[in-house]
């Protein structure tokens, strides 16, 4: 990463990177790819990510990290399928590039920067995505927010909605998601309203949905004890005028959603913790009255990340008031074979609850299952409860990318940003994706 922004390349290097840049952009004979070959391929794009959906007549947002780079660089220079697009620029010295470019036609892109070091050396970064006037659209996961809502100056849950809002039409967000413990102790009015103000800046711009976790209750993991504050800020009558609100389930702690994405409409299911029997036959009746209608489920505990025996969790541990286990709770194996194995219209689960991981503090686990069709269900854990100042802010986008696979085939992309950090998590638990048909999985063309 280069130190000093106000260096002084050598006379020779810059008179050759002007030349080449007039011969690309006034000639149209060359690409720089050309006059500048061969150079290690250690520039990284930020933004956009490869396999992204992008859209005709939409500007594109370029991020390039050049922080694997030891020789200070000169310039970086934009190439879109080989053409010249401009200079991007490092205004703050962090080594941090950035620019834009906009697609004017459907298809593949392939966007390549290429740095040009103070001592001519040659450094690369190559990414592809996909173009077209139907892009693909985001869902938006939020784990946990308990352990950052518990504290009142941090404002981390605030700041992870606010970036939603501002994205929905960047990203293309259709739903979004919240997996359970809204909050640290469910008996807190001060938690719910601090929860209940960071919720707010979702409405009106998308569709969500909030999923009753085991410290929501006023009592922890007590399901006999109350739940008057989260029925008093998102119960039914929070959705009440929203068209995509389908209605509740018992207690008013099981909602289901219908939301409109890609041409398609999509259920959604919303799940309390260790959902009891008469949640599940309240859910397989939404179910039933909506066949064939692509479905996902959030529910707060159903994989978790136990070592030796990750998967879905075998365990329950709500109790009643007399700390006896509560009658008829659900796995999240039990709620596989009651929920997810019979319907095949069910393709993706999402949860939070557990971060059992080696170290007690990874809480991201993923897996394909199969259902009694033979057909692939996409499931996903992340809880970053136990993260540095209760999460940072973490969050998952769940991308759907139409032709974004390979071989022709649609992806669906994970990826785990910080709102509040600016950046990514890519280790592989946090940066993954599903190939798949859209159209054989669940009717989207």
């Amino acid at each position: 990463m280069k130190e000093d922004t106000k260096y002084r390349a050598p006379t020779g290097v810059l008179r050759a990177i002007a030349a080449a840049v007039l011969l690309v952009a006034l000639a149209g004979c060359s690409t720089l790819t050309d006059l500048f070959p061969g150079g290690a391929s250690d520039l990284e794009f930020v933004e956009p990510r490869a396999g992204s959906q992008v859209s005709v007549g939409n500007s594109v947002p370029v991020r390039v990290d050049t922080s694997a780079v030891s020789t200070p660089l000169e310039s970086v220079h934009l190439e879109v399928n080989g053409d010249w697009v401009g200079v991007l620029s490092d205004s703050d010295g962090d080594g941090d590039y950035t620019g834009s470019f906009m697609p004017t036609r459907e298809g593949r892109f392939r966007l390549s920067a290429i740095g040009i070091g103070e001592d001519g050396s040659i450094r690369r970064g190559t990414i592809e995505l996909v173009g077209g006037d139907h892009p693909g659209f985001s869902i938006v996961m939020i784990p946990d927010t308990q352990s950052m809502i518990e504290i009142q100056s941090n404002t981390m849950f605030s700041q992870m909605t606010g970036w939603i809002a501002q994205q929905q039409d960047a990203l293309d967000i259709e739903f979004v998601t919240h997996v359970g413990d809204i909050v640290e102790h469910g008996s807190s009015g001060s938690e719910w309203s601090r929860a209940d103000a960071a919720m707010d800046e979702l409405d009106g711009v998308v569709a969500y949905s909030t999923t009753v976790g085991n410290h929501d209750y006023a009592d922890r993991n007590n399901k006999e004890s109350s739940t008057a504050l989260y029925r008093q800020y998102f119960g039914s009558q929070r959705y009440s005028g929203y068209g995509w609100y389908g209605g509740a389930g018992p207690r008013d702690t099981n909602h289901y959603q219908i939301f409109d994405a890609g041409g398609q409409q999509f259920l959604h299911l919303a799940l309390e913790w260790e959902a009891p029997t008469d949640v599940l036959t309240w859910a397989r009746g939404i179910l039933e009255a909506n066949p064939g209608m692509p479905t996902i489920i959030t529910t707060h505990a159903y994989l978790w990340d136990n070592p030796g025996a990750m998967g879905h969790s075998t365990i329950t541990q709500s109790v009643t008031s007399s700390g006896d286990p509560y009658p008829g709770s659900s796995s999240g194996e039990e709620i596989y074979q009651a929920l997810v194995r019979p319907y095949p219209q069910v393709f993706m689960v999402l949860g939070g609850h557990f971060h059992m991981g080696p170290d007690g503090e990874d809480g991201e686990y993923h897996q394909v299952s199969s259902n009694d069709a033979g057909l692939p269900v996409y499931e996903m854990l992340a809880d970053y409860q136990t993260w540095e100042n209760g999460g940072q802010g973490w969050l998952r986008i769940i991308q759907f990318i139409p032709g974004g696979g390979a071989g022709g085939l649609d992806r669906i992309a994970v990826r785990t940003y910080s709102p509040v950090l600016s950046r990514y998590q890519t280790d592989a638990n946090s940066q993954f994706h599903f190939d798949l048909s859209f159209a054989q999985r669940f009717g989207i063309d």
